[in-house]
């Protein structure tokens, strides 16, 4: 999973917020609409938020298993019409 973005790791017993930023790929008179997140199994969803203005998406994340390297996918539709998505690693290890 190297080619991937990559967030900072994080400890199984964490509870911690991670953002996709996606201004660089949008023109500035859209908008995001919905944010989907791919989240797989041994990692928790906290919260989802969408800051539509600025262009970011967030999702809280708990738990996960210690060594385990996770793909988080964020799928975004906008106002115009425009679906979007990145993918992002996390990796979980005991601090």
């Amino acid at each position: 999973m190297s080619d991937l973005l990559s967030w900072p790791i994080k400890d199984p017993d964490e509870v911690l917020d991670y953002s996709i930023d996606w201004a660089a790929r949008l023109p500035a008179d859209d908008v995001i609409l919905e944010s989907v997140w791919e989240v797989p199994t041994g990692l928790s969803v906290n919260a989802e938020t969408i800051d539509a203005e600025a262009f970011i998406t967030t999702v809280w994340l708990s738990i996960g298993v210690s060594g385990a390297t996770y793909k988080v996918i964020n799928t975004i539709t906008t106002q115009a019409g425009r679906v979007l998505q990145e993918a992002v690693q996390l990796t979980v290890r005991s601090l």
